[in-house]
């Protein structure tokens, strides 16, 4: 096992922390997760991997338990004030985790998961983490999954739009994994529960 079951535990508590926070982001990560584990099949990745790739993805948003509400949850246009809080969320998590794991990889997961393939974005870059594939794989089934979902601010969108956004895209995803998501678009999109919808459920 990558984690002990102590270490599993206190990362189950602080999910369901998350759960009690915002529950259409626990939806969310539950979303990446399939989504994660659909691609680690389709790339061959080892037990290990996809061990890691699951924890990576389930927990990568939990940084989030420190975003207000109203800024989660808010229909328009985030200020630029906003927009800076949100972008503390992956080095927040890796804070929080920090003091869990020890494991560099999910570490990681949690805190480059909005870097883009050619180093933009946002991120815990203060870190020793290193941007490798599973982080890659997250970050892409992150953005696809998000698509697909219903949130306050905007509807699904399709599979068609969904596939143009990826192949117009030169600089945010590895080559590798776009074909992945699409040439398998219809199973990932079914993986994807409305995260807006589930909370309201």
């Amino acid at each position: 096992m990558v984690l002990t079951a102590d270490e599993r535990y206190r990362l189950k508590c602080l999910f369901e922390m998350l759960k009690q926070h915002s529950y259409s982001t626990v939806v969310h990560s539950h979303n990446v997760e399939r989504v994660t584990s659909y691609m680690g099949a389709a790339l061959s990745l080892s037990v290990v991997e996809q061990e890691k790739l699951y924890y990576g993805a389930l927990m990568h948003d939990i940084g989030k338990l420190h975003v207000p509400l109203q800024i989660l949850n808010k229909r328009s246009e985030l200020t630029r004030s906003e927009f800076n809080v949100i972008q503390m969320h992956p080095k927040t998590g890796v804070d929080m985790c920090r003091n869990i794991i020890q494991d560099r990889d999910i570490l990681s997961m949690i805190g480059l998961h909005h870097i883009n393939e050619n180093g933009t974005g946002y991120g815990d870059t203060s870190n020793d983490l290193e941007h490798n594939k599973l982080v890659k794989v997250v970050h892409i089934a992150d953005v696809v999954s998000a698509l697909f979902e219903t949130r306050a601010y905007k509807k699904p969108f399709s599979e068609h739009e969904v596939i143009g956004i990826l192949q117009d895209d030169t600089k945010l995803f590895n080559s590798r994994l776009k074909d992945i998501v699409i040439s398998n678009i219809a199973v990932i999109r079914s993986l994807v529960v409305s995260s807006y919808l589930a909370s309201k459920a």
